[in-house]
């Protein structure tokens, strides 16, 4: 039988920073998404307050979160800390150990 696999002194990462990185949406595709994602989900009376909420929320705290959230990933960027602005908070919800 023939080993058809190489092996390398590479770590799994090692490529990790040649990859494409995800690019952040604007808020306002992201606050698009949520009310299409939550609409069916929703009352006519829910669904307007929600679409209340997200205008809300676009003029006040959104483009602040938004900034930081870039900050952030150009941070990680140039520090060569972060793959992805999603990298931690998805280590962190996903592969952490449940604590329950």
């Amino acid at each position: 039988m023939t080993d058809n696999t190489t092996s390398t002194n590479k770590s799994t990462y090692a490529g990790q920073g040649d990859l494409t990185r995800l690019p952040i949406p604007s808020l306002e595709e992201t606050l698009e998404r949520f009310i299409a994602t939550v609409s069916p989900l929703l009352s006519s009376e829910e669904k307007e307050t929600c679409k209340n909420e997200v205008q809300h929320f676009l003029q006040t705290d959104g483009p602040k979160l938004q900034n930081l959230l870039v900050e952030y990933d150009e941070k990680g960027r140039a520090e060569g800390t972060l793959g992805s602005y999603v990298e931690e908070f998805w280590s962190d919800a996903y592969l952490a150990p449940d604590s329950s």
